[in-house]
């Protein structure tokens, strides 16, 4: 296994546990997102989901990098897909 796949793994296994620490440490919700989002942001690979809000987000401001991937959409037609509406891309995925 590749230090990026063990990286994808380890970020889709603690998640939640990420943005809960992140609420303790922080004291504030808004911020905590903020967090974890500069996290996904800024690590070399993202795996993510055409179909849900956040990680559309995270897709459409790092289209251009080839360390992301769609769970559930080619990678041929990623850029394409998050340009669609989400009834769209639920029928691409």
């Amino acid at each position: 296994m590749t230090d990026e796949k063990e990286l994808e793994k380890l970020f889709k296994q603690h998640y939640r546990q990420m943005y809960r620490l992140a609420t303790i440490l922080l004291h504030d919700d808004a911020e905590s997102k903020d967090v974890v989002h500069d996290f996904l942001l800024n690590s070399r690979s993202f795996v993510g989901s055409i179909t849900t809000g956040p990680s559309v987000f995270i897709m459409k401001l790092r289209v251009d990098d080839p360390h992301m991937q769609a769970v559930d959409c080619p990678q041929d037609r990623l850029a394409s897909s998050l340009s669609q509406t989400i009834d769209v891309r639920a029928t691409i995925s």
